[in-house]
């Protein structure tokens, strides 16, 4: 029977490994996001990577279920907390990974291509319908800026950064559960 302390440093090491991997995948997500103003066919990549993300976190789960089972079965909490422990890790590298790109590489390019996709026509058709304008006037008056293009102008590269390693944390979480669930142990394999 192995100690607890020895499967959760075995867990861990895997989930720092594996939550590399991750994590360079969604740099590469980060990476067509950005670029995707200039090219616009990387862009288009980004919702493949989004919704390959999940894909990869299973697949890299189902990898460390494969190596560790002679050593301890995987249970549900094992495997809850490796898949946690995964995103962590891949979080922690892309919420650095974005901090550094927008803190000296990007001198605001990114937020100012966002500003001019709000000059395109189907957008200023989009945010003049009544419900648009209302939320915005609501969203301005709450946050005090006279403008969106003054609010997108405000936002630093820590604040990116939070907001990206908040989201990633939440939605690891959440797909820690299911990922979990399909990659337990279902019997011992010999």
């Amino acid at each position: 029977m192995a100690l607890f302390s020895d499967v959760f440093r075995q867990t861990n090491a895997y989930a720092m490994q594996l939550g590399g991997i991750l994590g360079l995948y969604w740099c590469l997500g980060l990476l067509c996001m950005v670029a995707g103003f200039q090219v616009s066919f990387l862009h288009s990549l980004v919702p493949l990577i989004v919704l390959g993300a999940p894909l990869l976190g299973y697949f890299l789960a189902r990898y460390f279920e494969g190596q560790v089972r002679a050593d301890a079965p995987v249970d549900f909490v094992r495997a809850f907390l490796f898949c946690y422990l995964m995103y962590l890790y891949a979080t922690v590298i892309l919420g650095g990974v974005t901090y550094i790109y927008f803190t000296m590489f990007d001198e605001g390019s990114f937020i100012e291509a966002n500003i001019a996709q709000l000059q395109r026509p189907e957008m200023k058709e989009l945010l003049s319908s009544p419900q648009m304008q209302s939320q915005i006037n609501e969203a301005l008056t709450t946050t005090g800026f006279k403008s969106l293009e003054e609010m997108f102008r405000s936002v630093t590269p820590l604040m990116l950064a939070a907001n990206i390693v908040d989201l990633n944390l939440l939605i690891g979480v959440i797909l820690s559960i299911p990922t979990a669930f399909f990659i337990k142990t279902k019997s011992l394999r010999k």
